[in-house]
């Protein structure tokens, strides 16, 4: 039977010959391969060609560019084995493009004969191209089928933890560890125990953030808490750090969210859902945040509007209140922020308000306040001069 080569490409967003190329990131294993998604095919396998198309004559441009185009490269992978999806694709020659996908070298050297695992979609239509998700590293052995996108997480939660036990380098454990987190299963959670007691803060920080997520233990729950309380003391909003990559500095901030990936909000139903553990965190940051209204909106206001218990219904009340000329005019200035606060509080005190579009919204706000206000002082939580 003849197996067609299959091509991927994935569009370069130019607004003008002065923008900045896009690069397409290497993405978390729970996001690309998200329970919902049913066009995604897990693919093992062997890179049999890295090359670069350097065009000899480039068009003059007009304007200098932030982040040069680079040239066209490609790999061929030869697929040794169907973890998820069409078992016809077993032993096809894909071609991928990949001067715009973000290749994680770290993980997986883009070298020819390097073996790993691709999550992609294929396409619906003929003429579309698929698309590639995410990369991950891997060892030459049949892999099984998985008969779903949570099945697919399991096996590469457990490939990726065997790689963990057979790693010295604490470098690569660290990479391992942070794209095997939002993935990682109780069943595989006791592999990744003994590097609790890493000696750099971000390894074990990245092996609490997965036994957290894993396992919702209390007490890995609770150590995750008590870092950011710690952290908080330490760390100021323009800080920076190299995690386990010598001259690799990032926002410290940045770093933390990646290791704690489950503090960021608003992704989907099942995250925010997981979320409600960590409220302590959340009000920590809205807390310590106080001076820099952006952050303490994005790390502790907004994350409580979806995680917040009645303990904060008060915060979440007095902050929709605030002065909208004032400091935070940025952010009460903005309808779906102000919408995001009542929706919050209603959630609390399953109110049942309506989540409306922005221009209804504007309609609608002054009854869905009301309809808060009057629940508050109910409770209680407020009195008649709070809002004043």
């Amino acid at each position: 039977m003849t197996r067609s080569v299959l091509s991927l490409a994935v569009t370069l967003l130019l607004a003008s010959p002065a923008a900045a190329f896009i690069r397409v990131s290497n993405q978390p294993l729970d996001r690309s391969l998200y329970p919902r998604y049913k066009d995604r095919a897990v693919i093992a396998g062997t890179i049999t060609e890295v090359r670069v198309e350097r065009p000899e004559d480039a068009a003059p441009r007009g304007r200098p560019v932030i982040d040069p185009v680079p040239d066209p490269s490609f790999i061929k992978f030869h697929v040794d084995t169907v973890i998820l999806g069409d078992k016809a694709l077993k032993d096809a020659a894909i071609e991928f493009r990949t001067d715009s996908f973000d290749w994680p070298a770290e993980l997986v050297p883009q070298v020819k004969d390097g073996y790993c695992i691709l999550v992609i979609r294929l396409p619906g239509r003929p003429e579309k191209l698929p698309s590639i998700y995410s990369v991950v590293p891997a060892r030459r052995h049949e892999y099984p089928s998985a008969s779903g996108n949570e099945e697919a997480q399991r096996i590469l939660s457990r490939e990726l933890v065997e790689q963990i036990k057979q790693e010295n380098s604490p470098q690569r454990q660290w990479h391992l560890l942070l794209q095997v987190g939002p993935i990682l299963t109780a069943a595989d959670a006791p592999a990744v125990v003994p590097l609790l007691d890493a000696k750099n803060i971000w390894l074990k920080r990245a092996a609490v953030g997965g036994l957290a997520r894993a396992t919702r233990d209390p007490k890995y729950v609770q150590m995750v808490i008590t870092d950011v309380r710690e952290f908080l003391k330490t760390t100021k909003l323009g800080d920076e750090a190299e995690g386990l990559d010598p001259g690799a500095r990032r926002s410290a901030y940045y770093l933390l969210l990646n290791h704690y990936f489950f503090l960021r909000t608003g992704w989907s139903e099942e995250g925010n859902a997981e979320s409600a553990a960590y409220a302590e965190a959340f009000r920590l940051f809205a807390r310590s945040l106080d001076k820099n209204e952006s952050a303490q909106w994005l790390y502790g206001i907004k994350p409580l509007c979806i995680a917040g218990t009645k303990d904060d219904l008060k915060l979440l009340y007095d902050y929709y209140c605030s002065d909208r000329l004032g400091p935070r005019r940025r952010i009460l200035g903005n309808p779906s922020y102000r919408q995001a606060l009542l929706m919050g509080i209603s959630r609390i005190l399953n109110l049942g308000l309506s989540n409306w579009m922005q221009k209804d919204f504007i309609e609608k706000e002054d009854e869905q306040h009301r309809q808060v206000r009057e629940a508050l002082l109910k409770l209680g939580v407020i009195q008649d001069a709070d809002d004043d």
